[in-house]
């Protein structure tokens, strides 16, 4: 069965980030990046275990005997070699797909770590967590459809940190590609498009209520106990239908946060949803559905049989639960992720290639958590590579598809460097590629490229109030774009409610190109203590920078380009210990509260002002009136003291943000063009 290929080989590339010819880093942070595909630090020589899948297959069924790890009598799985490394051991992996799941029995050590690295003549190493799918049947009286023998799971789970076989959703693939589930309105092979429909008419709004579609087709029965999905506002929810009758659907809801709930009466231009979990829905080729009871799979077809078909069966390639001082070298992953807990330590990953690393179909709920987890869950710190504990570094490597989050952060002491992460949060939740969670500290969040996502480019949320903070960080040197493909009320980066980022500094990062309407840095519902400086931001008509009811904002030398206005917005009424200072704007600064402090800001700044502002070239241009018309600030313009440039750019600097194109994997990490959620038309 042919699959289409993905947009990111089909679709038109947009520009991304500075183009500057022989451009140089600034040094205004230091920024320390790691080596392409990595290894092990120095450390006292363990041994080094040998893992090949063919000759350790092979040797054993011809003899009888498992391989002992040695060269010549190889382990044939991966988790052989995790049985018996010790520290300062490593396994050295050979070509192939391991169909399993690593757990290393113990931890190394500091300076001696456990590694689990491709071997040096290997050319590509994955770890799956999805297995075949055969048998299959074409039915007798629809030459189309097809269905095989499979034990899958048995409907949709939303348990929070689940275990590695609790999986919150079935996931097929053909050639390696996800398939959509059996859905109403019909969608395409991308996730980054998917098709809602939309809301006619609600009756009764709320967390119980009916509402009608008029693209609801006739003849699908009773969809009673269907999963059905609202998306539109600033999350999105999930419940079951109760009842449907024609073109009417009755709905419900777990408890969350009212706003968020279908309304009775007004506008639903932004009101819309998904039907999933019923066989009526399968319809379309491509799609599939799974009969729990039957323990079938049935898929629609061109008409030929399924060929190369998977599906989902494990959630982590890796779980380092638990442990700590262990490396990943110059892997791949597919169809599963990286977990790491509380407990774990010094855990470096590096040269990563991770593909379809999270997947669920419905909201997850915590009845503990403020809004009942709609924000605070939401599968937030379950999906993604899962960073947690303390120490530990993702670095060098490329994400891309996930539902959720491409990298979920919470603790302290974290790296998360140089990585290209793409196709994130398109299940429309509080994830995002770089998801941190409130109460982390001492994090590096730097040089990374970021685009396609759901909601925010990086996302620092909670409601919980002893992790309202995000203290002694650094988020500098990001490229984010694409971003708000399918939500709303959102930035590039996000942060709430009521977080205290004393000691944190948002710098030298290039916001721009939201895929629909997207704030370009948003410090959302009382957040307070930002220092926001030497940010290039584009974000179209939305507000550039989105400064929402906190206090002691530092805003110096961002430059704003074809975005709106840097805004205070309505729930500041006082803005005393609010800095904004040689800032270059074409657009204007919002503050009516006072207090505050403004002075040498340039506003409506002319197209002259820089280089090439066509070109994305915002450094000074030579007569630029930016130039010498601020004022010098210790510790964040050059000089220290008299007269500073404007903007992000002072003097000759040409810093540039992203990952490192010199790095396979991130050579071509321009972002191509999302144009958001398709909604099928309403008929009249």
């Amino acid at each position: 069965m042919p699959i289409p290929p993905r947009h990111d080989v089909a679709r038109p590339r947009r520009r991304i980030g500075l183009r500057l010819a022989g451009a140089i880093l600034a040094t205004a942070i230091p920024i320390a990046l790691v080596g392409f595909p990595g290894s092990a630090e120095s450390a006292p020589r363990g041994r080094t275990w040998t893992v090949d899948q063919v000759r350790g297959t092979e040797q054993q069924n011809r003899t009888g005997l498992p391989g002992n790890g040695s060269r010549g009598r190889p382990f044939a799985t991966i988790a052989d070699c995790a049985a018996q490394a010790r520290p300062g051991d490593a396994c050295e992996i050979g070509d192939g797909t391991y169909r399993e799941t690593v757990r290393p029995a113990r931890s190394g050590s500091p300076g001696s770590p456990i590694t689990f690295r491709k071997a040096p003549r290997a050319k590509k190493v994955v770890i799956s967590g999805a297995d075949p799918v055969t048998g299959w049947e074409r039915d007798a009286e629809n030459p189309r459809l097809w269905s095989a023998p499979a034990d899958l799971a048995p409907g949709y789970d939303a348990t929070v940190d689940p275990d590695n076989t609790t999986l919150a959703a079935n996931q097929i693939f053909a050639d390696g590609t996800a398939l959509p589930e059996a859905q109403f309105p019909n969608t395409g092979l991308d996730p980054m498009e998917p098709t809602f429909a939309k809301v006619s008419a609600v009756t009764t709004g709320g967390a119980e209520g009916t509402f009608t579609a008029r693209s609801l087709p006739s003849g699908l029965g009773d969809l009673t106990g269907a999963s059905i999905t609202f998306f539109g506002g600033w999350t999105a929810l999930s419940g079951e239908v109760t009842a449907n009758d024609g073109q009417a659907i009755s709905y419900a809801l777990p408890p969350a946060d009212p706003p968020l709930y279908p309304q009775a009466g007004g506008d639903y231009s932004n009101v819309n949803f998904r039907l999933i979990g019923k066989r009526a829905f399968l319809d379309a080729e491509h799609e599939w559905f799974y009969d729990a009871a039957a323990k079938r799979l049935s898929m629609i077809t061109d008409g030929t049989a399924p060929a190369r078909i998977e599906a989902k069966q494990r959630n982590y390639a890796v779980d380092l639960a638990g442990r700590t001082d262990i490396e990943l070298a110059g892997l791949s992953i597919n169809a599963a992720t990286v977990r790491t807990d509380d407990d774990s330590a010094r855990i470096k990953i590096t040269g990563l290639d991770a593909r379809y690393v999270s997947h669920f179909m419905t909201a997850q709920y915590d009845d503990s958590l403020p809004y009942h987890g709609a924000y605070d869950a939401a599968h937030k710190m379950d999906t993604g590579i899962i960073l947690r504990g303390r120490d530990n570094t993702l670095a060098d490597s490329r994400i891309a598809l996930s539902t959720g989050s491409g990298v979920a952060v919470s603790g302290s002491g974290h790296t998360v460097t140089n990585n290209l992460i793409t196709d994130i949060a398109y299940g429309g939740y509080y994830t995002a590629p770089v998801t941190v969670q409130g109460g982390s500290s001492n994090l590096t969040i730097t040089r990374n490229t970021m685009y396609g996502a759901g909601r925010d480019g990086i996302n620092v949320n909670s409601n919980v109030p002893e992790l309202q903070s995000l203290t002694d960080s650094e988020i500098a040197y990001n490229d984010i774009s694409a971003y708000a493909v399918t939500q709303s009320d959102l930035g590039g980066l996000y942060v709430c409610c009521t977080v205290d980022m004393t000691d944190t500094r948002v710098s030298y990062n290039r916001i721009h190109d939201p895929a629909t309407a997207g704030v370009g840095i948003y410090i959302d519902n009382y957040s307070f203590n930002p220092l926001i400086d030497h940010n290039v931001v584009d974000s179209g008509p939305s507000p550039a920078l989105m400064l929402n009811g906190g206090k002691n904002y530092r805003i110096f030398n961002n430059t704003v380009v074809d975005a709106g206005d840097m805004w205070f917005t309505y729930r500041i009424t006082d803005l005393t210990g609010t800095v904004a200072r040689n800032n270059v704007l074409t657009s204007k600064i919002d503050a009516a509260q006072p207090n505050g402090t403004f002075d040498h800001n340039l506003t409506g700044a002319p197209s002259q002002t820089w280089v090439d502002a066509d070109g994305d070239d915002f450094r000074l241009a030579p007569n630029s009136p930016a130039r010498g018309a601020g004022v010098a600030i210790p510790g964040i313009t050059r000089p220290d003291s008299g007269p500073a440039d404007l903007g992000a750019y002072e003097g000759d600097d040409a810093w540039t943000a992203g990952c490192d194109r010199a790095r396979p994997g991130c050579d071509s990490a321009d972002a191509p063009d999302y144009t958001g959620a398709v909604i099928t038309p309403d008929p009249e």
